[in-house]
């Protein structure tokens, strides 16, 4: 096989998060599957109709991208495509007030916009 998917990345133990969403315009039915079950192939979640879910190192985001770059104009007119990308690691503190219950204090206290006419 020629292609990413025999080259392993080194990325550090990294985890990733990772959400593609498809669609097309009159898609071919059996092709769009495919897509979606190659993607199922490579360790992704079926979200919904139209999108799928990873969680797991840099290698699982690169596959899709390859199987992606190979089949995405056999399904029909590609209408949209997505896909978002988010390194996760451990939980760090948020920036600002060091009392996270005072800010939402705070906030829960404003006024709420006005409703458009």
């Amino acid at each position: 096989m020629d292609g990413m998917a025999d080259e392993p990345i080194l990325d550090g133990g990294d985890q990733y998060r990772a959400v593609v969403n498809l669609d097309y315009t009159r898609p071919t039915t059996n092709d769009y599957q495919r897509i979606l079950k190659a993607l199922d192939g490579a360790g992704w979640d079926y979200v919904e109709t139209s999108a799928m879910a990873y969680e797991g190192d840099l290698n699982g985001v690169r596959l899709a991208l390859e199987l992606l770059a190979r089949c995405l104009q056999t399904a029909g007119t590609l209408s949209a495509l997505t896909l978002q990308v988010q390194r996760i690691g451990p939980i760090r503190r948020t920036p600002g007030a060091a009392r996270p219950e005072n800010a939402l204090r705070a906030v829960l206290r404003m006024d709420l916009p006005p409703r458009p006419n």
